[in-house]
């Protein structure tokens, strides 16, 4: 069976919140979370839903500015 794209991408997603949770570096975890959250908007374009961007900031997740 082939994998869609929309099950890669949410397989990515889990993949780099797991990783977020093994580190205990603050910096990886952020990026780990960002690639997530890049994964996860990536699913969501495939079923052709509307995509808000995020980014990690250091106060947690805020909408990306224009």
């Amino acid at each position: 069976m082939t994998e869609t794209d929309h099950d890669y991408f949410m397989r990515r997603a889990a993949e780099e919140r797991a990783a977020a949770e093994r580190t205990d570096n603050a910096d990886a975890k952020r990026s780990h979370i960002e690639l997530a959250h890049r994964y996860e908007a990536a699913a969501a374009a495939v079923l052709g839903m509307p995509v808000v961007q995020l980014r990690v900031g250091r106060t947690g997740v805020v909408p990306e500015e224009g």
